[in-house]
């Protein structure tokens, strides 16, 4: 094939009109950034520290604040989303080990504020329903438009990493989790509710961002362990970091710092996000010969996303009822809490031990041991609130069905994210992410009928079960050895 020859008085001009672009869309990125950054911050300060009272909040620069923040992540969306100019510089080496080490750090910080605001919901409820004299039920549609935002975050997000590559996207996420912190100066509740539904937007794709970079920094064997202790010490971390913010925070300054307190914790990660190194936005490491490079209609994929679905649905979906489950099984109340308190605890053990689990395991195997766990240990736990039962039955069901659900859900995306392409990496986790967030948004709504009785609970964890262990019996079955399939 012939090659073609550029002219020497075209090349000045293409060159130029290159760095003319990148300029710009530079400029414009690091604006828009320094604008949301320092407005959300001072907003977040003024309020800590300005003397205003947190009864006439908000105070009067609210609304001014709005508009400076929209026209900041306008402009920074302007220079982030506008696709780079291709460049002939080789790609960046692999990363050292010690830098490879400080950016799962940084990944894990992001993970950890993801799981936070999630956490957050739930102590800021009290003194919002308060405020604004809410009924329970009103009210419930706060963690209902966050989860829904996370949804969609999943499936956008997944698509970014593929364009723009882990490092801008990163960005961007981490812009509007610190702008959508000033939710907190919302004088409405319907406000809260669209500004919540942002947040859950802006964090919620975080999960396949941050295995789309793993799978850069450690080798494909390695991703599944990895990324399991990643997820778990996240889930563990952010827990943590919410329960603490309320413990400081909520006393002395209300709910709303809950909220305004993002404005702190996001600007700490945007000052490490540039420790995330060149190459995690290049893929360098390789893909085994069976990684699927499309998504539609694979069945991998689709079983991926229903076992995402699956321990969404358990661990986010019919849990969250156990609270009213064991109320109305006759166990007191602070027996009932304790117990719950205590599952707490064992997490992050437990993410050690699944971590080296899937090191000297096949994923298919874990995936089909926790699976079958989950769904034989919820049916049981149903057995014995139908059957009124307390002590040790009661807590070594309570406690097996949570440490297999919440396994489930930490592992399912690390351990997919071997089986995709590159190329489609973050839209695939993207998807198994948005999944199980799914499972926990329509798990509450839809079985808030049939779990306020004994009998009712019984016959969802028959029927929940059941689809836990489907999950995992597809999941432990061998996949069919097939080369890439490459698409336009």
């Amino acid at each position: 094939m012939r090659a073609e020859t550029v002219s020497p008085n075209d090349a000045p001009s293409h060159h130029v009109g290159g760095r003319g672009r990148a300029a710009f869309t530079t400029v414009a990125a690091a604006l828009g950034t320094v604008v949301v950054v320092a407005v959300s911050v001072r907003h977040a300060f003024v309020f800590f520290t300005g003397g205003v009272g947190i009864e006439v909040w908000p105070h009067q620069g609210h609304h001014r604040d709005m508009v400076l923040i929209t026209v900041g992540m306008v402009v920074a969306l302007v220079g982030l989303l506008i696709p780079g100019v291709g460049s002939s510089a080789p790609r960046p080496s692999a990363p050292s080990r010690p830098a490879a080490i400080v950016a799962l750090v940084v990944l894990t910080s992001a993970l950890i504020v993801d799981v936070s605001k999630t956490a957050t919901l739930g102590f800021v409820l009290p003194g919002m329903r308060e405020e604004y004299g809410l009924s329970n039920q009103y009210a419930g549609m706060l963690p209902v438009a966050g989860l829904a935002g996370t949804v969609l975050g999943s499936l956008l997000w997944g698509t970014l990493v593929d364009r723009l590559g882990v490092r801008r996207t990163l960005l961007l996420s981490t812009l509007g989790f610190i702008s959508t912190s000033i939710c907190g100066s919302m004088p409405t509740f319907e406000g809260n509710l669209v500004m919540c539904w942002l947040m859950g937007l802006a964090v919620g794709g975080l999960m396949p961002v941050v295995f789309s970079a793993l799978t850069a920094l450690v080798r494909p064997s390695q991703v599944p362990a990895v990324g399991s202790l990643i997820a778990g010490i996240a889930t563990a971390g952010g827990y943590l970091l919410a329960s603490q913010s309320a413990a400081l925070l909520a006393p002395d300054y209300g709910w709303r710092s809950l909220w305004l307190v993002g404005a702190f914790t996001g600007g700490l990660l945007l000052l490490v996000l540039p420790l995330v190194p060149g190459t995690c936005d290049n893929a360098v490491r390789s893909a085994p010969d069976t990684a699927l490079s499309s998504l539609s209609g694979h069945r991998q994929h689709r079983l991926h996303t229903f076992y995402g679905f699956m321990a969404g649905l358990m661990a986010l979906g019919v849990l969250t009822w156990v609270p009213t489950v064991l109320r109305s099984s006759g166990v007191a109340g602070g027996a009932w809490e304790s117990l719950l308190a205590g599952q707490s605890w064992v997490a992050l053990p437990v993410a050690v031990v699944l971590a080296l689990a899937l090191r000297h395991s096949a994923p298919r195997h874990c995936a089909r041991v926790l699976a079958l766990g989950g769904g034989i240990a919820l049916g049981l736990f149903g057995l014995v609130i139908l059957t009124g039962q307390q002590g040790w039955a009661l807590t070594v069901a309570l406690t097996a069905t949570v440490l297999f659900s919440n396994a489930m859900v930490a592992s399912v995306v690390p351990m997919s994210s071997i089986h995709y392409a590159s190329s489609i990496r973050g839209r695939g986790l993207g998807r198994i992410a948005g999944a199980s967030k799914l499972g926990g948004l329509v798990g509450p709504l839809a079985l808030a009928t049939l779990v306020g009785t004994p009998a009712g609970f019984f016959v969802v964890s028959l029927f929940v079960g059941s689809g836990s262990v489907v999950a995992g019996i597809v999941m432990g079955m061998r996949q069919p050895r097939r080369g890439r399939v490459e698409t336009s």
